[in-house]
């Protein structure tokens, strides 16, 4: 039975890499849906779920490609999104970050990309974060069990004060989906620290505690080049009409990481809220008229379509 749709209801956010079981999980919440059919590259969609007497609608947010794209990349890209849900006016009630199992904690990409996400958030708001673990039938249980609680002890570790979650999605089902987001909906609803420094305080992104995250990580990448360097430089020296050709390649591929870290740090040196509210601006105002509500306004920004919402029992 199709239910209608307040004007007002708040969000939760559903993050993950690709291959995360991001889409797996939010497959279980759709009314169709069911996780066992989902597919890597699944569009991003908005969600309306019933809970209880009240709605929430869950955002399957578009998959990140954790594995090749830098730090800086991801933190923009992001930063952009949270402004343009804050410009919108809709009510934020919590994120969840989808972090496969079969990720050890303290190797790879996928670990740093989840600091960045606490750093998002900041103290204040790290309770509205929710670390979901996924893929648990890829692992031994006992490897699994010791990840989960390594992957808590880091979240707790690395930030004082840190109030984020770890929860398991294992077994995967549809009722243990919609408990899990019960427990996000039960939150209050949130400004995330981000965006009380972009969009509040017009603050440039190095002037942001995430910022200044991922600047550690470009001073690391950068210390990196510079040994790279000084390997490539301190060889014997060639003779001359000798193939130097492997040199020279490693001097383009230096120089090009060089630039492309100077790049970036320019990048995090702008205010983005004039942007951001351009950005809004631009694709709502052919669309919407006064009485639109904010849910509406964020589909038209995001470009991404709204779910039809049906009646399914939930608990919160």
């Amino acid at each position: 039975m199709k239910i209608r749709l307040p004007k007002e209801a708040p969000l939760i956010l559903v993050i993950g890499g690709i291959n995360s079981g991001k889409s797996g999980f939010v497959n279980y919440l759709h009314p169709d849906g069911e996780g066992a059919r989902s597919a890597t590259g699944t569009q991003p969609r908005i969600i309306p779920l019933q809970m209880g007497q009240e709605l929430v609608y869950v955002v399957d947010t578009p998959e990140l490609d954790i594995a090749t794209r830098s730090e800086n990349d991801i933190f923009e890209e992001m930063t952009r999104f949270l402004g343009i849900q804050h410009e919108t006016g809709c009510k934020l009630r919590g994120v969840i970050f989808v972090h496969p199992i079969t990720q050890p904690t303290a190797q790879g990409s996928e670990p740093t990309c989840l600091r960045m996400f606490q750093e998002l958030c900041g103290v204040e708001a790290s309770g509205s974060l929710t670390v979901l673990t996924t893929r648990w039938d890829e692992v031994d249980i006992y490897v699994g069990s010791q990840r989960h609680q390594e992957l808590l002890s880091a979240l707790q570790g690395a930030m004082t004060g840190c109030r984020t979650r770890a929860r398991k999605f294992h077994p995967p089902s549809a009722s243990l989906a919609q408990s899990l987001v019960g427990r996000v909906f039960n939150n209050e609803d949130v400004v995330l620290e981000i965006q009380k420094d972009v969009m509040s305080d017009d603050k440039a992104l190095s002037e942001t505690a995430a910022g200044r995250f991922v600047i550690g990580k470009l001073n690391e990448r950068l210390c990196r080049i510079n040994e790279d360097m000084a390997t490539l430089t301190k060889g014997p020296g060639r003779l001359a009409g000798s193939d130097n050709s492997d040199i020279e390649g490693g001097v383009l591929a230096i120089i090009a990481d060089l630039q492309a870290n100077v790049a970036s740090r320019r990048r995090l040196g702008i205010a983005i809220r004039d942007q951001v509210q351009r950005v809004v601006r631009e694709k709502t105002r052919r669309k919407l008229g006064p009485s639109k509500s904010s849910i509406q306004r964020f589909s038209d920004a995001v470009g991404w379509s709204i779910a039809a919402a049906t009646q399914k029992p939930t608990g919160t």
